[in-house]
């Protein structure tokens, strides 16, 4: 059917609308962010952020929106039972500079969270993404710290997955499906957790890292 003229489409209203209650919005109170959203989980965070995104925008959208979510090389395919993985919050400063009534007071940098793929579990706000990480794992596996005191060598460049794996497990013994490898990187560099990496398909964790957690448990 023909548009008859001079016809208002309503929903071309509605849209101008909801343009007009959200720019007042921004007006009045800024762009909301989700840093204390009491949303939990890995599927959940990340469907709050993809609404936020729709909502406001996806240019500069991880620190605009300052959401917890999974970076991305950070396991976030749900799985049946627990599994460790971690989510950050980027706090940088999106405030625009010309239009400061008060000095800025944002943090900075990021914040991390141990969190699962089974379950809408999440652990305590970290500065360092690898203790995230062990909490996650202290979730997931418990016990994992106690391969801690087996040497297991990192992986060399040039040395096959098969050939690494058959080693680690003969050191170890069989783990179940996500159970991480300690490997010993040295104390103070390429100590990055790394995901997908143990011969269980779980992390891959550096000794020093490994042992300063251990340290700081109770």
């Amino acid at each position: 059917m023909a548009e008859t003229a001079g016809q208002i489409d309503i929903f071309e209203v509605l849209a101008a609308a909801d343009a007009d209650e959200q720019e007042l919005h921004v007006q009045r109170h800024g762009i909301p962010t989700l840093f204390a959203s009491p949303t939990r989980g890995v599927v959940a965070r990340i469907a709050e952020f993809e609404t936020w995104a729709t909502t406001w925008g996806r240019h500069g959208s991880s620190a605009a929106s300052h959401a917890f979510r999974p970076g991305i090389c950070d396991p976030s395919t749900p799985t049946e039972t627990c599994q460790p993985t971690c989510i950050a919050a980027d706090l940088d400063c999106c405030c625009p500079d010309t239009s400061r009534d008060a000095p800025c007071e944002c943090v900075g940098g990021d914040v991390y969270r141990g969190a699962c793929t089974g379950c809408p579990w999440e652990g305590e706000n970290r500065a360092d993404e690898a203790e995230a990480v062990c909490d996650a794992l202290d979730h997931a596996h418990p016990g994992w710290i106690d391969d801690l005191p087996i040497v297991i060598p990192e992986r060399a460049p040039s040395q096959k997955d098969q050939v690494w794996t058959a080693k680690v497990i003969e050191l170890i013994g069989e783990r179940s499906t996500g159970w991480p490898v300690i490997t010993r990187r040295g104390n103070t560099i390429g100590l990055r957790s790394v995901p997908h990496r143990s011969p269980w398909g779980g992390y891959d964790i550096a000794a020093a890292t490994a042992a300063a957690h251990l340290a700081r448990k109770p």
